[in-house]
């Protein structure tokens, strides 16, 4: 807020201000993001016990062909030593094609690792549960998480209660898109042909900034928003 405002506003101890202003105001404490971390415990990061028991791989794609056609580099990495297998493959290789070079050039010499994790993340979506909601296929070491949120994310509110302005929502719908809404004429023009004047106005939008701002004909913009014309309510 401070970074905006002193772009058009000035005055004496304004950056302290601000800062109780959003450490006062409930608004602001439910939808400004914390920046410092929570205290708690520190947590050991757990190793492998065992060596190629927990593999890391990735693709790198694009690179110039050679001479057997290889475009590509599958990376291999043991964590726990960091030893790395650069595999030369292809595109156009499928599933079987992986699975038989993974065992002749892995399995073949180290056997099978206790698990894999892959670039693309290893939690699959099952449902879609809202808008922005998501039901996670979560592995047994993270089967005990609690569905919602755990208790020490939420913070002390500082004010009264009856301060509180209801929050709007977004008016996003099942494609996570939102309406575009015009709120404003601040400009007209006449642009004059050769055998007819074309008029236009310059409309502000919601959920923009002042810079997306766009020209639309009048007339069209007569009959979708009629409210923004006062002149043509009867």
């Amino acid at each position: 807020m401070y970074t905006d405002l002193r772009e058009v506003y000035w005055w004496n101890w304004m950056n302290k201000d601000i800062a109780e202003f959003v450490a006062n105001y409930p608004n602001c404490q439910q939808v400004k993001v914390e920046h410092q971390k929570s205290g708690g415990l520190s947590q050991d990061i757990s190793l492998p016990t065992w060596k190629w028991k927990v593999l890391n791989m990735v693709f790198i794609v694009g690179f110039p062909h050679t001479r057997p056609q290889y475009d590509s580099i599958w990376v291999i990495v043991h964590r726990m030593k960091k030893l790395v297998y650069f595999i030369p493959v292809k595109v156009s290789y499928s599933a079987k094609h992986y699975a038989r070079l993974y065992l002749r050039e892995m399995v073949r010499l180290h056997g099978v690792p206790f698990s894999i994790i892959y670039d693309r993340g290893p939690i699959s979506i099952l449902k879609r549960v809202s808008e922005v909601a998501f039901e996670l296929d979560l592995s047994n070491d993270l089967a005990t998480l609690h569905p919602l949120l755990h208790v020490s994310v939420l913070k002390k509110c500082v004010r009264d209660l009856t301060s509180i302005d209801p929050l709007k929502g977004l008016g996003v719908d099942e494609s996570l898109s939102y309406e575009e809404v015009p709120i404003k004429i601040p400009k007209r023009q006449v642009k004059k042909l050769r055998k007819k004047e074309v008029a236009s106005v310059k409309l502000l939008w919601r959920n923009h900034l002042v810079e997306g701002a766009t020209w639309e004909a009048e007339a069209y913009m007569k009959y979708q928003y009629p409210h923004l014309f006062p002149s043509t309510l009867a």
